[in-house]
Order: C-alpha cells, then sequence, then structure tokens
C-alpha cells in the first residue's frame, strides 16, 4: 500500500470537512463561500467550493473513512457495491455503478462531489466529463483503505495508551510509519474524540501537541439534548446544518432533538433562511440595543469571521493578520507580534485614517487578553505603511491621547519607565554591579559568593575578587561547597544557597537515584568510587545515577571531593526561583527576558510570572532601556535613573568561563566575530584570545588586539604568578623579560 497516497486522501477530506464546518457555523443566509485548494491522490490540484455538506461515493473505502470519523450522514449517494456491502448507508440514494454512475441520481442528492478511487474500481474519464459538462459535479480522485487504515488507527491508539502520552514526533519514531500517515491517523482519532491534547503549560511557538488517550466518565443521561442546547444557546439563530457541523447528529435528528427541547425557527435575512433559536432568545432580537459602532481585533480563528474569509483573503491573502472589524464589516487589520517583553504591532491598515482613535481603542480592550498572560506593554511600528517616526500631526495627536509615547523610534503603551542608556551607559552599569572595576572588587571569596550566591570558576575569582587565590584553597577552610548551580554551571557555593538551587530545580528523583542517594546518606563523606562499590547497578547506571544527583543539586562534594547530601530544602520551588532571579539582578543590575530565560534555564512563561511579581513588588522596572533598541528590559528600581558613572580607562580580562561572558555573548561575537576571551579598557573590546588565563594556569592562543591589550595580558600573568609557554606566548622579548625576571626571584611560584 502507498501510505503516501492514503494520507493525501485522508489530509484533503479532512480540509474540506473542516473549512466547510466552519463556514456553516458563520452562515448568516448569504453566499459565504470560498474556495479550498486539495490534492488528489493523483497529484492533481482540485479546486473546491466549501462550505461541502454532502458527497456522493463510488468507493467503498471512502465510506468507511467517513464512516470512522462519525460523519456518515455526509455520504447521500453510494454506488451499488458500497450500499450492499455496508448496511449504514442501506438508506442513501444508489447512483448505480462504480464506473459509470447515473449523472441524474447524483443530482437528485444535492451533492456536486463524487469521491472515486484514483486508479483501481475508478470512474472512467469519459463519464468524469460528462458529470461535470452536463451536471456540474467534481470528481474527486482519492484512494482509501478501510480496513488498513481502521488497523492503523487502533494500534496508534494503543501506542499512546502505552506511552501515557506522545507528541507527533515520538509517535512516528516509535510506529516507524510515514508521517503524514500518523497525522491523518491523529486526526482521525481526534475528530472522533479518542485523544485529546495534554496541557503543559507551554506556549511557545515550538511547542508540541501532547496527545492522550480520552476516558470519558459515565453520564447518568443521553448528553445530545444537552449539547444541541448549549450549541443553540451559544451560537442561535443558526441553521441545522450548522448545528449538524457542530454535534455530530445527523440534520434531521438534530432539528427533531432541538424542537423538542423547545428550539424553535425563525427565518432570517432576505433569503428567509430558517435558522434556529431558544423561544426566551427571540424578544432579545427585536429589542432596541444600542448600536455599537466600536472597532474589535478579531482573530483569524475567530467563527464571526468565517464569512468574510474570502473578503479578507482578496485583501490580505495569505498574511498572517488580525482582522479590525467594526459592527460586521472589516475596516482594516493589524500584524501583530507577541514578543517575550511586549505585544509588538508591525504594521496597521484601515479603511480612513480618522479611525486611528477607534483602532486604539480597539487595540485596549484586545491588550486585556496579553494582560492575563503578564504582557502589558504594546509598541506600534507601521501606520498605513508609513513608520510611525514619519507621521502626520493628526496622528501623532491621536495616538499621545489615547497614551502612547515615542521611545526608541516607535509609539509605545503600558507600564514602562522611560529613562534610555546609551550602550555604554549600560555596560558601565552591569560592569560596576558585577565589580569588575579596579577599587570596587569584593575584597574575599566568602563577601563574593554571599553577595552573588556563588563563585563559577577561577575566572570569576580573576575578574572580580581582590584576594589572588584558587577555590581550592578556599574550600579546604570547610564553608565552601561544589555542586551544579544556577545558572546551570558546576561551580561553589554555600551550603544556603546550594539548598535554594536544588528547590528551584526540584528535579525528579527515580528510583535507582533513591537507591544511591541512601548510599550517600548512610556513608557520607563519601568517594566515588565507595559508592560504586557498594551499588547494587552496574557502574555506568550508577556513574549517571550520582551525575543526576549532582545536577539537581541534591548533593555535592566537598574539600577531598566526597559526596555528601543536602538537607531537604525549606523553599517551594517558586519562591526559591524568585530569590535567585533577585540575586541575579543584584549582580547584573539589568536584564530582557530572552537573557534571563536562557541563563536561569526556565520557560518564558515561568519567567514573565516571576518578572511581573517583582515589578509588582517594587524590586524591578521594565522599560526599553537600551538606546534604540526595541528590546524591553527589566532593572533594579533603586537604580532606575540615576545618573551612571561611566567607565572609562579601566581594563580587565574576561574568561569565557565567567557568567559575565555568557551574559555578554552576543556583544562579543558582534564585535569579535567569535567567542572567546576577551579584554576590556572601558566598555570596549581591546583584544581577545583563546585559551585561559587563571591563578591555576595560563594559555594563549590566537591572540588579536592592540599593543595595550597585550601589555595588560602579560601584567596579568605576573600578577597570577604564571608565565606563558614559549609556543603560546605573546611575542613581544622585550616586555615580557620584566615576567622572566618576576618568575627567577619567586622561585615556586610556578
Amino acid at each position: 500500500m502507498d501510505r503516501k497516497i492514503a494520507s493525501i486522501a485522508i489530509v484533503a477530506v479532512a480540509l474540506i470537512i473542516v473549512a466547510g464546518a466552519i463556514v456553516l457555523i458563520g452562515d448568516n443566509g448569504g453566499d459565504d463561500t470560498h474556495k479550498v485548494v486539495i490534492k488528489d491522490s493523483l497529484g492533481n490540484d482540485v479546486e473546491v467550493t466549501a462550505p461541502v455538506t454532502s458527497f456522493c461515493t463510488v468507493n467503498t473505502n471512502a465510506a468507511e473513512f467517513f464512516q470512522m470519523l462519525s460523519i456518515k450522514d455526509m455520504i447521500v449517494g453510494a454506488d451499488k457495491a458500497t450500499i450492499s456491502s455496508l448496511d449504514t448507508y442501506k438508506n442513501v440514494t444508489n447512483i448505480g455503478e462504480h464506473k459509470n454512475p447515473v449523472g441524474e441520481k447524483i443530482a437528485e442528492t444535492g451533492s456536486k462531489f463524487v469521491i472515486s478511487q484514483a486508479e483501481a474500481r475508478s470512474m472512467s474519464a469519459a463519464t468524469e466529463q460528462a458529470l461535470k459538462d452536463n451536471y456540474g459535479i467534481t470528481v474527486l480522485r482519492l484512494n482509501f483503505y478501510g480496513d488498513t487504515m481502521l488497523r492503523d488507527v487502533e494500534q496508534l491508539l494503543k501506542t499512546i495508551s502505552g506511552m501515557g502520552s506522545a507528541t507527533l514526533r515520538q509517535l512516528v519514531s516509535e510506529t516507524g510509519q510515514d508521517k503524514e500517515m500518523v497525522k491523518a491517523s491523529i486526526f482521525r482519532l481526534d475528530k472522533a474524540l479518542k485523544v485529546i491534547r495534554a496541557f503543559g503549560e507551554k506556549e511557545d511557538w515550538g511547542t508540541e501537541n501532547d496527545y492522550e488517550v480520552y476516558h470519558p466518565a459515565e453520564v447518568d443521561s443521553d448528553p445530545i439534548p444537552k449539547l444541541i442546547m448549549q450549541a443553540i444557546r451559544a451560537y442561535g439563530p443558526m441553521p441545522a446544518s450548522a448545528l449538524r457541523y457542530m454535534t455530530g447528529v445527523p440534520m434531521d435528528e438534530a432539528t427533531s432533538i432541538a424542537t423538542s427541547i423547545g428550539a424553535q425557527t425563525i427565518l432570517v435575512g432576505e433569503g428567509q433562511t430558517p435558522m434556529l433559536i431558544m423561544p426566551e432568545e427571540i424578544p432579545k432580537i427585536s429589542d432596541q440595543i444600542p448600536i455599537d459602532d466600536s472597532i474589535r481585533v478579531y482573530s483569524l480563528f475567530d467563527p464571526d469571521l468565517a464569512s468574510k474569509w474570502a473578503e479578507i483573503s482578496s485583501r490580505y491573502g495569505d498574511k498572517w493578520i488580525y482582522p479590525l472589524v467594526r459592527d460586521s464589516h472589516v475596516v482594516g487589520a493589524l500584524e501583530v507580534w507577541e514578543m517575550s517583553g511586549c505585544v509588538e504591532i508591525r504594521s496597521m491598515d484601515m479603511d480612513d485614517p480618522s479611525m486611528l482613535s477607534d483602532v486604539l481603542k480597539g487595540i485596549d480592550n484586545f491588550m486585556r487578553f496579553f494582560n492575563m498572560k503578564g504582557t502589558d506593554i504594546v509598541r506600534i511600528r507601521e501606520i498605513l505603511s508609513k513608520d510611525v517616526a514619519d507621521i502626520d500631526r493628526d496622528m501623532e495627536k491621536a495616538l499621545k491621547e489615547n497614551g502612547y509615547r515615542f521611545v526608541n523610534g516607535f509609539y509605545a503603551k503600558g507600564r514602562f519607565n522611560d529613562h534610555t542608556l546609551s550602550e555604554a551607559q549600560l555596560l558601565s552599569y552591569v560592569f560596576r554591579k558585577q565589580h569588575v572595576v579596579q577599587g570596587e572588587k569584593y575584597l574575599t571569596v566568602s563577601s563574593a559568593i554571599e553577595a552573588r550566591g556563588y563563585i563559577r570558576t577561577d575566572a570569576e575569582l580573576l575578574t572580580r575578587v581582590k584576594d589572588r587565590t584558587s577555590m581550592k584553597k578556599q574550600m579546604e577552610r570547610g564553608d565552601i561547597i561544589r555542586t551544579f548551580l544556577i545558572p546551570s554551571y558546576n561551580g561553589y557555593t554555600m551550603p544556603r544557597f546550594a539548598a535554594m538551587y536544588r528547590s528551584a530545580k526540584d528535579s525528579p528523583v527515580d528510583e535507582t537515584m533513591r537507591a544511591i542517594l541512601a548510599i550517600i546518606e548512610d556513608r557520607q563523606p563519601v568517594s566515588r568510587k565507595e559508592i560504586v562499590n557498594n551499588s547494587p547497578f552496574s557502574e555506568e547506571r550508577t556513574v549517571e545515577a550520582i551525575n543526576s544527583l549532582f545536577h539537581a543539586s541534591v548533593i555535592y562534594q566537598d574539600s577531598s571531593s566526597a559526596y555528601n547530601v543536602l538537607k531537604e530544602p525549606k523553599m517551594d520551588k517558586n519562591e526559591a526561583m524568585t530569590e535567585i532571579v533577585k540575586l541575579m539582578f543584584s549582580d547584573f543590575g539589568i536584564f530582557s527576558a530572552e537573557l534571563l530565560a536562557s541563563m536561569i534555564g526556565q520557560r518564558m512563561p515561568i519567567v514573565r510570572g516571576i518578572l511581573k511579581r517583582l515589578e509588582d513588588e517594587g524590586f524591578l522596572v521594565k522599560g526599553f532601556f537600551m538606546r534604540d533598541s526595541p528590546t524591553v528590559y527589566w532593572m533594579l528600581k533603586e537604580d532606575c535613573g540615576k545618573p551612571i558613572d561611566m567607565i572609562r580607562n579601566d581594563m580587565f580580562l574576561l574568561n569565557t568561563q565567567d557568567n559575565l561572558h555568557v551574559y555578554l555573548r552576543d556583544m562579543i561575537k558582534r564585535d569579535m566575530n567569535s567567542t572567546s576571551n576577551v579584554i576590556f579598557r572601558g566598555t570596549k573590546i581591546i583584544g581577545s584570545f583563546k585559551g585561559k588565563m587563571t591563578i591555576s594556569g595560563a594559555k594563549v592562543e590566537e591572540f588579536e588586539g592592540s599593543p595595550e591589550a597585550k601589555r595588560y595580558l602579560k601584567e596579568v600573568a605576573i600578577s597570577l604568578g604564571v608565565r606563558l609557554d614559549k609556543d603560546q606566548r605573546v611575542q613581544e622579548d622585550n616586555d615580557w623579560d620584566v615576567s622572566e625576571f618576576f618568575i627567577k626571584t619567586n622561585p615556586g611560584a610556578i
């Protein structure tokens, strides 16, 4: 069987069904049609006018497919073989033989579409042409495979059940089937309500659907009448055909049930279309309702827009836009992008510039949705194809009267501070918060950890601690331990901070990890070798469990590299992560949401929630602080607006194993086309090299930079009591004699 061809058929019919259902819900009695292009099993494009309300078929497998989807009532006519083999279709119109169906019979059903196999048992080309010419009937050549499809669907359902939940990618890997075939099977299961999408609190664009088997609870009575009543109350007045699509109940049966629960039929529009409505709502139709001429921002998915698809498509093509609607008329559109810190309107179209004030009020209402997600800033880039920096005075006045402020080349509205900084000012601020400036460095390692929560490596000591020492020596004092930190690197901290990291991670502990944890707890401090010797598991599995516990900050290493267990945390996860974010801001001063999320390893919704809480508490303020940048930054409120003490001539070396290097990675890559170690003079990079420079040793390769940077590098090496190998040194022999003299007069320094 050609699975790819089969999946094409399934997806094609699915497209027609879904498009038809959406349009019918929006039916108001007018000519609400639009074009849908599908690809048949021969690879040909076929244009179909939706909504499609019925089919005839000379393909028994197609009839079985419709039966599996619980939409068998869409088949209004079938060939003799299908009717005789499937009892479900015994009452539909017999349209004759599969090769030469009778055009008059098909026309009597009211359907304009006949589904035929593409190759075997297919309709002749002459018959297809005759149906098109004489009756306006379109033949859809789509291959289906009834028994095989049913087995695939049932097997996929078992697979999902066995996995608990699974994404499409995981199911393709597990089953080994073609991706499109698995996708089509999921569609059938979803349509039949056999599976549901599990919600994992993720909202990223790249988030995958996670499917799990749906096990409905037992119901005490027939749910169909209640569903029909809900549908009529929500969407009435509505045609019976739309009710059929919404509930899956055949139209005649749905109409009968609607009547039995008290629904009444009224005639709507110039075409006098019969529609269903609950009787208590009829007086509301004739009530004098105040005219709402406000402009509303709609999503393309809104059912109220279904009847406007053709108009929107002809006006805006396939652009992803949010239509602007006044009354029932589309009067413009917005191109909207949700950023990490704000909602950006990249372009705004409207029928008349005088509408701008009303559009801005509609945007205010639109923003209520994003406010619930923690986003309360909207910015506008372009109005009527014109950059907002170049708009006329009337538009500028309308924006300002509606609370918009001009900042960094765009208009923005929301809770933000107008303060801006140049890049040099921002870097000066961050460098002083980091204590990398001479005269402002931490005096001791302990004071640095107390302020920051950690020291990642000896490289961080070099940059911000005055005392020339190593972390190995510091650990020997007994108050510093080694574990996995946040940001997620192996580093050094104190037990109370380590407990906070453990709480924030809240990592699950499986049975293997629990068994290894018991061994460590019983024998601590204990070496890795002793843990492996006493473990009931293989060495590989034991080491993997140790590493997992270490990454989760459940265990730590002392000065002898022996393992110990951290005390049970007293903070909950949210409280711990909030405290860590506070430490990060105290250490760096300013962050964008993206940078903070990447450094603490959390998803954007969690980061936004923490930032909002800290802003509400008055700890942070946000704004477009980087001059000429569209990025939203959060900053310590106590520092916002204060004069910046610029750093101009101070120099420092920044190793790659320093979290300040991680923080500045984009800038370093922009300026140096690499992510090497760098040397700063003030806020400018004047040199770079590969390797490292710490008290434990120096290695310099591929140095690039000014003579001043070379001299500074050597001075740092001298101050650390280390030297560079001859084949790796910076070539400036006369200056290096000073270093050689230092080494000779300080034996044991290396």
